[in-house]
């Protein structure tokens, strides 16, 4: 079983005038001591769980780019789930940090 998320700049952002957005993945993030690596490892030995694969662009991005690619490979739904949606979480507000233009 396998579940990804990709997250995109979207629609609505485009609306509301954002022009570019600064996205910066540092390891680790100043001021949070967390890096993809260490997330990715972490959430490789949740119960279920295979393989996890992240990649987060760094830079200047346009509306429309591809932000954040994550990829969890495990037994059953029931155990991938969850496991995406938290790690996504965890990457939003520990791993990456963003500058709106």
């Amino acid at each position: 079983m396998g579940q990804t998320k990709t997250g995109k700049i979207t629609e609505q952002r485009v609306r509301n005038k954002l022009e570019s957005l600064g996205l910066k993945c540092e390891k680790p993030v100043p001021d949070r001591g967390v890096d993809l690596a260490a997330l990715r490892h972490e959430y490789e030995q949740k119960p279920g769980s295979y393989k996890v694969l992240v990649e987060a662009k760094s830079g200047t991005l346009q509306p429309g780019d591809d932000l954040l690619f994550i990829v969890v490979v495990g037994d059953i739904r029931e155990n991938v789930k969850p496991v995406l949606a938290e790690l996504l979480d965890r990457i939003k507000s520990e791993a990456v940090s963003k500058t709106e233009y």
